[in-house]
């Protein structure tokens, strides 16, 4: 271990034993601490291994790197007189030290990538955090660099924070659900196992035991849920369905499905773009031509697969299985028949 790799760790060590009041510290004596501390953390021997080791020296440097102004150092008022090393200000420590300007605008760039997806519950929390770090962090100034895919307008964000905890805490709920096909909602008891996002719409999947099978809602057709109070036991469904999800693109679920080879051809330009942005963890390259290149997928085919390979148009064709190149062509014919009649 470097010593030169656990700089702010060692920064850290160094604050706490100079805020010991009730010690008083000589150079070498801080220097055994600092080494006894790294070894009991990192699990190595440093003081038997002269590469490794924490020299004088390098104690002299962090101390002259803590005593810099920030952003390089803490503006510590660290003072070696009479053969001692102490704070001249006892009650100073680098974790009162306030951010600089830097830090402040690394971060108010953190919120504003955070701020489309500030209904997860863990990006909240670091929302409050680092307002608290510096009071309040304004997000409306300087410009804007960097901006993420996200839907605005996306409704049903605001059930994501309870279902958060349902999950985790595995508690079955009875939801009012409203199917885009329904004219009004419909009530149903379900154990939800996961939030996921695709294709810019949220959705929750999980259980429905009184059909014994999984289902995929969208969070902006739930109504409103409560928990019923009871917990549920998934015997492995919820581990079940990440695996189903493994073998799928998008979140349409086909249960006794095993996976199957789907061998594609795209043109030659497209070629790159698929390499770099593979359909699926499954894709393989597995044949270049000059005209295009073949790839092939190994998953279960839904309704997301063939929306892709239907928006690659003329620089896609399926070449295996018939069935899907089948589905494909029929979706394609029924298309141009609406614009030639």
């Amino acid at each position: 271990m470097p010593a030169g790799k656990n700089a702010s760790y060692r920064y850290r060590l160094i604050d706490l034993a100079l805020r010991n009041k009730g010690r008083r510290w000589v150079f070498e004596d801080l220097l055994q601490h600092l080494c006894d501390k790294l070894e009991e953390e990192f699990d190595v021997n440093l003081n038997g291994n002269k590469s490794n080791a924490l020299s004088l020296r390098q104690l002299a440097e962090d101390i002259h790197v803590m005593r810099k102004d920030p952003p390089q150092g803490y503006s510590a008022p660290i003072v070696r007189k009479d053969g001692f090393i102490y704070y001249e200000d006892p009650d100073f420590s680098i974790n009162d030290n306030p951010l600089n300007d830097t830090d402040t605008e690394t971060l108010k760039e953190v919120l504003r990538l955070i701020k489309p997806f500030q209904s997860l519950p863990h990006l909240r929390e670091l929302e409050i955090i680092l307002g608290k770090v510096r009071g309040s962090l304004s997000q409306n100034t300087g410009d804007q660099i960097i901006e993420l895919e996200h839907n605005p307008n996306a409704r049903g964000l605001f059930h994501i924070e309870r279902l958060y905890s349902s999950i985790k805490e595995c508690k079955e709920i009875l939801l009012q659900y409203q199917p885009f096909t329904h004219i009004t909602s419909i009530e149903f008891i379900f154990y939800p196992f996961l939030i996921k996002e695709y294709n810019n719409r949220w959705f929750l999947l999980g259980w429905l035991p009184v059909e014994c099978k999984y289902r995929v809602l969208g969070l902006d057709r739930i109504m409103s849920f409560e928990e019923t109070g009871y917990y549920y036991s998934d015997s492995g469904l919820k581990k079940e369905l990440i695996e189903l999800e493994k073998n799928i693109i998008g979140v349409s679920i086909t249960e006794g499905h095993a996976p199957i080879e789907i061998q594609f051809w795209v043109s030659a330009s497209q070629v790159p773009y698929i390499l770099s942005r593979p359909l699926h963890a499954s894709q393989k390259l597995i044949d270049t031509q000059s005209e295009g290149g073949v790839f092939s997928l190994q998953l279960v085919p839904n309704f997301e697969l063939e929306q892709i390979i239907l928006m690659f148009g003329e620089r896609m064709k399926v070449l295996s299985p018939s069935d899907l190149a089948d589905r494909i062509q029929t979706r394609i014919r029924l298309a141009m028949g609406l614009y030639e009649s």
